[in-house]
């Protein structure tokens, strides 16, 4: 390789290694910011999520006899939709959504998330939301053929108004399958599902006659509360646990990114010190070649 070609390689590995020293700071500065609120967040929203399936459970009977009273009952059909309980009008469909992104760098959490995604959609008849762009054009690829409903999203931070839009959207279904990121550690991220609309746990018979609660106002208020304000809020605690989730993928991505760049930089080092060890050597070899050249004639003028 010509020397002016080993500095211009030395120097585009340089921009590029304090590119990605930026992405990696940006990533980490992110991370430190929403890492804490959001694993503490898990913990109580789950918690949340327990109790209103555990409800759904321990009142089976009281929610149905509440759900005829609406006329909600009649509504629905037999079959699937007619386990669903609820006290909100809804359509007895399922719907299964993928959050991805719209950009890249994030390792291979998309493309796991969306083959967990495309496993469980492939033979099921449930609707389809797709959020983000690389989402879609995956699932455009693979299934060409379905309907899907599409939401554009930031990747850098959690809209208010485009996340109301969504959970409008999926308001009206019985049953809301969510596949996403899921953040373990800073070297462990993995694709999970997450049921964000109160469906009943496994539990024993013995542990369901055993629930008791007392509510204020009522079970019917507390229900309709539970599906409407803390279905919002397990919805965007999903979106939160998917940001945290790609980001830390990128961070991981980045660093061996930059290991790599380091590697190259020490072998485009190393070629330059060689090619300016030949170049010096080349200057010595002319020098004494012409010092040799003019010292032959004068040799021979002193003989003559």
């Amino acid at each position: 390789m010509p020397r002016r070609n080993i500095f211009e390689e030395t120097e585009r590995l340089s921009i590029l290694r304090l590119l990605i020293e930026t992405y990696e700071g940006i990533a980490a500065m992110t991370i430190r910011r929403i890492r804490n609120s959001v694993l503490q967040n898990r913990e109580f929203y789950a918690g949340l999520a327990d109790l209103f399936a555990e409800i759904k459970s321990a009142y089976k009977e009281d929610v149905r006899s509440l759900m005829a009273r609406r006329g909600i009952g009649q509504a629905l059909a037999d079959g699937a939709a007619s386990k669903s309980l609820s006290l909100i009008r809804r359509n007895g469909k399922t719907v299964y959504v993928l959050l991805s992104a719209n950009t890249g760098l994030y390792g291979e959490l998309i493309g796991k998330t969306f083959a967990m995604f495309l496993k469980n959609i492939r033979w099921s008849d449930a609707d389809c939301v797709i959020i983000g762009k690389m989402g879609r054009a995956l699932f455009e690829a693979a299934m060409p053929q379905k309907k899907i409903t599409y939401f554009d999203f930031p990747d850098t931070h959690i809209s208010s108004a485009e996340l109301g839009e969504i959970t409008q959207h999926l308001h009206q279904y019985a049953h809301v399958v969510v596949f996403h990121g899921s953040f373990r550690s800073f070297i462990d991220q993995h694709p999970v599902l997450s049921r964000v609309s109160g469906e009943e746990r496994a539990l024993g018979e013995a542990a369901r006659a055993a629930v008791s609660y007392i509510f204020e106002p009522s079970l019917e208020d507390i229900m309709i509360f539970f599906e409407s304000e803390i279905f919002a809020s397990l919805l965007g605690q999903v979106f939160y646990e998917s940001r945290l989730a790609k980001v830390a993928s990128r961070l991981m991505l980045l660093d061996r990114a930059s290991l790599n760049v380091d590697a190259a930089l020490r072998r485009s080092f190393l070629k330059q010190r060689q090619a300016q060890r030949q170049l010096a050597n080349k200057k010595q070899i002319n020098a004494l070649s012409g010092v040799a050249l003019w010292g032959t004639p004068t040799k021979s003028l002193i003989k003559s």
